[in-house]
């Protein structure tokens, strides 16, 4: 099951909501539809940020770091950064596995 972390901006406010969920589309309508007492009458609201985790205990965790920044600006700020670091996690993997192969290839330093 994927667990989801999101964050709402309120479009008249500029204020943040951040929450997380196992089902991101019946959590969205909710909010929408004002069934939710902390983002009811504050709106409308537009989706800022998902970023979908494995399990709860991780989705949780995020969303109480995002909640403690409390600036907004210090919030997007962090999630510009948070996917710069996965990005960067991603393309040294790739390098490291394109390296691994061509090392099975061609072992020694004589090859060209």
């Amino acid at each position: 099951m994927i667990f989801t972390v999101y964050i709402l901006e309120s479009e008249t406010t500029g204020k943040l909501y951040i929450g997380q969920t196992n089902d991101i589309k019946r959590r969205l309508n909710q909010h929408h539809r004002g069934y939710v007492s902390s983002t009811k009458n504050r709106g409308p609201w537009s989706l800022l940020k998902t970023i979908e985790l494995k399990t709860r205990s991780e989705a949780v965790q995020l969303e109480r770091r995002l909640k403690r920044m409390k600036n907004p600006s210090r919030v997007k700020s962090f999630l510009k950064n948070y996917h710069l670091g996965m990005s960067q996690l991603n393309i040294l993997l790739l390098i490291f596995v394109i390296f691994i192969g061509v090392m099975s290839i061609c072992p020694s330093a004589a090859c060209s």
